[in-house]
């Protein structure tokens, strides 16, 4: 959290592309804790939850949400 204010419900929103820039899938997970004071960090576990291949991921990326 870079800004001055408690933050809520940090959603967490990752797009699994192939070498081409073509979407594989996409999924959404929470931060834990859900809740981030100014300044704190908080780790998060993401699962294609596809089935997509690992080695067909050539890149994510991360979009964040929160309330």
């Amino acid at each position: 959290n870079n800004g001055t204010q408690s933050i809520d419900v940090v959603q967490v929103i990752t797009t699994f592309y192939d070498a081409n820039n073509m979407t594989l899938g996409n999924d959404i997970t929470y931060s834990n804790p859900s809740t981030l004071q100014p300044g704190q960090s908080a780790p998060f576990s993401i699962f294609t939850g596809q089935h997509i291949p690992i080695e067909d991921i050539k890149l994510a990326k991360y979009h964040l949400e929160w309330e």
